[in-house]
């Protein structure tokens, strides 16, 4: 009996749940009138139930039959509002979400896809486009120069047509390179001076272990990614946008050092006589005594001096133009530009002109694929000179550079083999042009099979061609009585392609949130080149154009190289309650010019975050918008060597007998290494994030530790071996380091804002092992520079100075070349220890 009340009992109080609830059904929309949000998370306000919007955007709940019921919309991907919807009495309902500025603000790209800036596990830098375009610069790695705090950017000259160089994080290598990886649009590309930073919508730094390890292949030395530009669809503005940007500049010397002439000049000669001749100061030296040339002393005399470094050192210039458009449908957006930039150096013959023209096209052709390409077309006008400045401050300045009477150039000034350094800007004496393409075009389709799942297939190549001549007159700068006129012309075709499939897949489970990612790459590189050289052109007009018509030394030398990178990769993003976060990553390379047996590795990662600021105990706080602790550890590899660096290459050496030629075949300076393996990386990073005042101040914090093996080194042979090196793994490096970065929103007012950064950067790199436990190595033969055990990699090793040897110290001098004869030192001379 008592069974039965309690089962009419619960048979009732079902009944009475199931009468009080109904459904209500809808659709979530996005900020596009026709689209659809797919996986949209729709809650009923103050209890569990909890459903998605399914690939339709559609979504059904049962809710609550009395009271008021309000549904609170949020979109786990990011980029928009979270918005609360009062139901009443309806049955069904239409949610339009609006945009989330602010919150798509913070969304960084990272390896193979995108997350938001909050959610980050690794150290990341984001630069905003805007951030770019305030410093005009031919490169655009240039502009970001002081605000990444752990990028070093350092222009390599002040040539027209010199790049920068980057380091992340400091130098790990020697021969395998410690420049970043740059990714343009998903794909690798090299030549990150052809894009425009005016096209450029998102700049991303990746420098730690955890977020570099995606890309395993030389991501060991930091990776930079570049998104460009792509059309917008605006249905409240459905126009096209013409944009049009230009501005010209100027470049100055500034602080050069400025050489001794006349009087002041003279008393330094007539001390450097006295010094070789061991006289003392009491001693008189005379004009004739300290002048050893005629020609020289003759321009003492008379007054007349040039100022070499004067005549040669110009004001430069820099002037850019781009103009193009944006627009877009709800299916069909584009975007191009055309951009024109020219630079002069600081000297003539010096000069870069770049012409490029970007095309991006996207097309939805339907709910489950989008087609698209990313092109890019770049030309390059380059004229170059030696650089003769050194040359400049070591020749006298006493006499004219001109000849007085008909003005031409004095190619001898003084007679002797010393050559004017002006000489390469006579007429026909001197030419080096480069004129270079290249092409870039991506291609890709996206497919959108199932929910929360996105299949993308990225087909890239990059298509150049290089040809430089160079010729060199009897008259030029490097001329002699000896050497001839001489002509070359030189062609180099670059061929890469890059083929990318990758999968993304995005899932939540109520307080549990998961990001899959699954890749597989194929870069393919190929490189040709040609070159013909010959000597005595008989007139100075024909340059390097007519090859044919030298008539002594004519070689034609050619090349080619190839090599691939096969990888798979895998990396799973995983949140809970969107305050604890793991990202657990790894990566499977193949290299082929490394040696057989050690083309493969593997290369994981692992990273963790703790956003405190959501938790119970930090909620009732209001100093702090954000904390966030980060660690992470990770390997990154390192296969950047020329191909077949594993292997011993012959070649052929003419030789003539009975007067006819014929060939030998010989070995050439490298030996092969049949255990040429990866150099790796080894990463550990803890970082910080803090935002206070509602984010208006911001700082960043990193401390790592980096360990590099197998170092990839040329081994200096001994010439018994009948080589002069060998690439080999020889050695360990390390780099320790703190980075602090510090933005301040100061003023945002209508349209005009003020914002401040800061960054400090501490790098201690060492070597800090060598092969057979040595303490120093040559880093090539006879090159002068070596790593040195406990030192940084890039360091002079020579003696240690303590002083200069004085007059008073005739026994100590006599004692000293009794013991180092050949050193025969004397008072003035430098003592060493």
């Amino acid at each position: 009996m008592n069974r039965l009340i309690l089962m009419c009992g619960l048979m009732f109080l079902s009944v009475s749940t199931w009468a009080q609830t109904r459904a209500v059904t809808g659709t979530i929309k996005g900020n596009q009138a026709d689209s659809i949000l797919i996986g949209a998370t729709i809650a009923e306000k103050g209890t569990p139930n909890v459903v998605e919007s399914d690939e339709s955007g559609n979504f059904s709940i049962m809710v609550s039959d009395t009271g008021k019921v309000v549904l609170i919309v949020t979109y786990p991907s990011g980029g928009y509002k979270t918005k609360e919807i009062e139901v009443g009495t309806q049955s069904n309902v239409t949610v339009q979400m609006e945009d989330d500025v602010q919150q798509m603000e913070e969304v960084v790209i990272v390896g193979y896809g995108v997350v938001k800036k909050s959610d980050l596990t690794g150290s990341v830098a984001s630069v905003k486009p805007e951030e770019l375009a305030k410093v005009p610069t031919a490169n655009v790695m240039e502009s970001i120069q002081g605000k990444v705090a752990g990028v070093d950017v350092a222009r390599t000259s002040g040539s027209a047509t010199a790049k920068p160089q980057i380091t992340i994080r400091g130098n790990r290598s020697v021969n395998a390179g410690n420049g970043p990886l740059y990714i343009v649009d998903g794909v690798q590309y090299a030549n990150v001076e052809d894009i425009n930073s005016n096209d450029i919508e998102s700049m991303e730094v990746l420098k730690d272990a955890s977020s570099t390890a995606i890309y395993g292949s030389r991501g060991g030395n930091g990776v930079v990614i570049l998104t460009t530009k792509s059309g917008k669809f605006n249905k409240d503005n459905n126009k096209v946008r013409v944009f049009f940007n230009t501005y010209t500049g100027t470049s100055v010397v500034s602080k050069f050092p400025t050489a001794l002439s006349g009087q002041d000049l003279l008393e330094i000669k007539k001390e450097a006589y006295r010094s070789a001749n061991n006289l003392t100061s009491d001693q008189a030296v005379t004009d004739d005594q300290a002048f050893t040339n005629a020609n020289e002393k003759k321009g003492y005399q008379t007054g007349v001096t040039t100022d070499y470094v004067s005549k040669l050192i110009k004001r430069g210039s820099q002037q850019n133009v781009q103009a193009g458009f944006s627009a877009g449908t709800e299916k069909l957006k584009a975007y191009f530009s055309a951009d024109y930039y020219q630079e002069k150096g600081v000297m003539k013959l010096d000069e870069l002109k770049r012409y490029t023209a970007r095309l991006n096209l996207d097309y939805q052709i339907n709910k489950l694929f989008k087609i698209g390409t990313n092109t890019q077309l770049t030309h390059y006008e380059q004229q170059k000179r030696v650089n003769p400045i050194t040359s400049a401050l070591r020749i006298s300045p006493y006499g004219s550079a001109y000849d007085t009477t008909t003005g031409a150039l004095i190619l001898k000034p003084f007679g002797l083999a010393q050559m004017n350094p002006l000489a390469d800007e006579q007429k026909g004496a001197y030419d080096n042009n480069a004129q270079i393409t290249r092409v870039f075009p991506l291609l890709y389709t996206e497919i959108t099979p199932l929910k929360g799942l996105v299949i993308r297939g990225n087909a890239a190549f990059t298509i150049g061609n290089t040809v430089e001549g160079t010729y060199n007159s009897k008259k030029s700068f490097f001329a002699s009585d000896s050497k001839p006129s001489n002509a070359s012309l030189g062609q180099n075709g670059v061929n890469n392609k890059n083929f990318q499939l990758v999968a993304n897949y995005m899932k939540s489970l109520r307080a549990h949130s998961f990001t899959f990612t699954a890749l597989t790459e194929l870069l393919e590189y190929k490189t040709t080149t040609f070159t013909a050289s010959g000597d005595n052109v008989p007139a100075d007009a024909l340059s390097f154009y007519n090859l044919g018509s030298a008539t002594s030394n004519l070689k034609i030398t050619s090349g080619y190289e190839k090599n691939n990178i096969v990888s798979y990769a895998g990396r799973v993003n995983y949140a809970f309650k969107n305050k604890y976060l793991v990202t657990a990553t790894g990566r499977f390379d193949g290299a082929s010019v490394l040696a057989d047996g050690n083309k493969w590795d593997f290369f994981p990662s692992v990273a963790a975050a703790w956003k405190l600021t959501e938790e119970k105990f930090l909620a009732s706080q209001r100093t702090f918008d954000e904390i966030k602790l980060r660690v992470s550890y990770g390997v990154a590899g390192n296969s950047s060597v020329a191909p077949y660096s594993s292997q011993s290459l012959l070649g052929n050496i003419p030789w003539a007998w009975e007067g006819t030629t014929n060939y030998a075949t010989s070995t050439l300076t490298s030996l092969g290494n049949p255990n040429l393996k990866w150099e790796k990386t080894y990463t550990l990073d803890f970082g910080l994030d803090l935002a206070i005042l509602k984010n208006r101040i911001q700082f960043t914090g990193d401390y790592y530790m980096s360990n590099t093996q197998n170092l990839l080194l040329n081994r200096v042979l001994p010439a018994s071996s009948g080589y002069s090196i060998m690439l080999d793994n020889v050695g360990e490096t390390k780099n320790n380091g703190l980075e602090l970065g510090v933005t301040s929103h100061n003023v945002k007012k209508g349209k005009f804002t003020w914002s401040t950064t800061l960054t400090f950067m501490k790098n201690q790199e060492q070597v800090t092992k060598l092969l057979n436990n040595a303490n120093v190595m040559e880093t090539s033969p006879g090159s002068g520079n070596y790593l040195v055990v406990g030192h940084a990699v890039t360091s002079y090793y020579d003696y240690e100075k303590i002083g200069i040897w004085q007059s008073d110290e005739a026994d100590a001098i006599a004692a000293y070349n009794v013991l180092n004869p050949s050193s025969k030192v004397k008072a003035g001379d430098i003592k060493v220890k």
